[in-house]
């Protein structure tokens, strides 16, 4: 089922123009803050996560569960828990979850 989309093309009056311009102007002024924020941001994801990833390395550890048998708890092959536990890879929420409860272990999420 396909549609025609027609697209209708104008000129900008002076003051959409104006207020487009100011718009990029702000944006322009906004983006060094804001591309600083988003590292921020990324920074402090990424050590959220590594924490948690040391965390579920330290409880495999002390378990003594091998990754042949976490991959047949968590159903998620063994290469991939490797690269999990000793590359920095970024997991999902759900990974790390399944990861946890097949050592035995809850994910508490705690916003102050």
């Amino acid at each position: 089922m396909s549609q025609n989309i027609q697209r209708v093309h104008r000129q900008l009056t002076d003051a959409e123009r104006k207020v487009y311009q100011e718009r990029l102007e702000q944006i322009e002024i906004d983006k060094p803050e804001l591309l600083r924020q988003g590292r921020d941001l990324r920074a402090a994801h990424d050590a959220l996560v590594e924490k948690v990833v040391q965390e579920l390395a330290d409880a495999k550890e002390a378990s003594g569960m091998s990754l042949s048998a976490l991959e047949e708890q968590t159903g998620i092959d063994r290469s991939r828990l490797s690269r999990f536990f000793t590359s920095g890879s970024n997991p999902t929420l759900l990974t790390l979850n399944r990861i946890a409860r097949a050592l035995g272990k809850e994910i508490v999420v705690t916003l102050k």
